[in-house]
């Protein structure tokens, strides 16, 4: 299930490392796993949200439950060509 190709996953640790991704993941975003493994989240997400990205995860790991992510807000994602989505 983890390396499914239909499935994207990615995990990341407390301090938002990337621990691993899929194959899904890395196809989607354009790194390989040795570019990306190690990096921050951040990483891949466009300059505008990057210092909130960081802010929310920190409240998160102060408080962790199941929610909803970026409820009400738009999210967007960054590849390494520097397209969004």
């Amino acid at each position: 299930m983890i390396e499914s190709p239909v499935f994207g996953m990615l995990i990341v640790d407390t301090e938002g490392c990337i621990r691993f991704l899929n194959g899904t993941i890395q196809s989607l975003f354009g790194y390989s796993q040795e570019e990306i493994m190690g990096e921050t989240i951040e990483k891949l997400l466009p300059e505008r949200v990057r210092g909130d990205h960081s802010d929310f995860r920190s409240d998160y790991f102060k408080d962790p439950e199941i929610r909803a992510m970026g409820e009400g807000r738009d999210l967007w994602a960054l590849r390494k060509d520097g397209s969004t989505f």
